[in-house]
């Protein structure tokens, strides 16, 4: 008797498990917020809706004037203008904090800030284009690339003026 019972568990487990397998082959449907799998996710003005709405709505209520992010390895970028500019990199590990620059405009809708801080020269060029973030496909406003005493960071970002 103790056999037949260890085989229909068996059994059992082994249906559960090909119904779960088979589930995560289907075509995935809509996403939560209505957008078709795949399609980007565009920012919402309601910081109660999305996460990265929320995150981003937050740093503009912190005084935060440009916040960028980027992937692999995952940093953050935020300039508070007349305050100070905070570049966090290797996923959190290290950040450089310096006085935000005058900025340096160059009339074709790229904006230019250079500051060096003790041992680190942090430059952020900003490019008014459409840019997508590579893990979340979330579209932005602007492409960023931010030169860290050498090291290349390139992502997204977009401007939380009032």
């Amino acid at each position: 008797m103790r056999r037949g019972a260890g085989a229909r568990c068996r059994g059992a487990a082994g249906l559960l498990l090909a119904a779960l397998l088979a589930a995560g082959c289907a075509a995935p449907g809509p996403a939560p917020d209505g957008t078709a799998a795949g399609e980007p996710v565009r920012p919402t003005d309601d910081p109660d809706l999305a996460g990265s709405a929320r995150v981003f709505e937050q740093a503009r209520q912190r005084g935060i004037d440009f916040r960028a992010v980027g992937q692999e390895p995952g940093w953050l970028l935020e300039i508070a203008e007349g305050g100070s500019t905070l570049f966090t990199h290797g996923y959190g590990s290290s950040e450089v904090r310096v006085p935000t620059p005058r900025p340096a405009a160059d009339g074709a809708g790229r904006t230019t800030y250079t500051a060096a801080s003790g041992e680190h020269h942090l430059q952020v060029a900003i490019a008014r284009e459409e840019c997508a973030d590579t893990m979340s496909g979330e579209v932005f406003e602007a492409r960023v690339e931010v030169v860290l005493d050498g090291a290349r960071y390139s992502g997204c970002g977009r401007w939380l003026g009032d």
